[in-house]
């Protein structure tokens, strides 16, 4: 089955899920401070989907890095695809390993257009797991997902932010948490 009959699939379901508690669903971009929803959207095996479909489709991905006030850019092979979004890949994002830890709210943004499924670390829980937060946005009219973005953290001073455009780009920012600044900028695109 091809993950792009799978992924509309999923979407379904999960909005399905959260259709009835109509109380949870707020048009004033409010989300709800209940998690309701049995299963979390399986971020990791969506972006391997993506992988998944850059290869297949024959596309080499153009980067470009910008560190400072200089940029550069190169083609991403596809042996190393993976191994470029590795970060983001590991650990992975899943019900079973998140349900203990973190909590999902949902809530129809009208700023997107877009469901939003916003997911945060639980008050006063541990979290070892490396990414602080993470937002799904799924167009209501056709329940797909069209951007996902996370937020994890590498060391006590850096933290990266991913916004993944489906079947177009991505953006990865590293940031230094004490600077609050920008230390490097990736733009990464197969759809051009």
């Amino acid at each position: 089955m091809s993950i792009k009959v799978i992924v509309p699939v999923i979407i379904f379901v999960l909005i399905g899920c959260t259709s009835n508690n109509t109380n949870n669903t707020d048009t004033n971009n409010t989300a709800s401070n209940v998690d309701t929803v049995g299963n979390y959207f399986p971020v990791t095996t969506f972006i391997k989907g993506e992988l998944y479909n850059i290869r297949t489709r024959g596309l080499t991905p153009l980067k470009k890095i910008t560190i400072g006030t200089k940029t550069d850019s190169s083609f991403v092979k596809m042996d190393s695809l993976e191994q470029e979004f590795a970060p983001f890949l590991t650990p992975i994002i899943d019900t079973a390993n998140l349900k203990t830890t973190f909590v999902e709210k949902k809530f129809l943004d009208q700023t997107f257009q877009a469901f939003t499924f916003t997911y945060d670390v639980k008050p006063n829980t541990n979290n070892s797991f490396g990414f602080l937060h993470w937002d799904v946005y799924v167009d209501p009219e056709t329940n797909l997902v069209n951007r996902i973005y996370l937020v994890k953290k590498l060391t006590d001073s850096t933290v990266q932010q991913l916004t993944w455009f489906t079947g177009k780009n991505c953006q990865i920012f590293t940031i230094n948490n004490n600077t609050s600044t920008i230390t490097e900028k990736q733009h990464i695109v197969w759809n051009y």
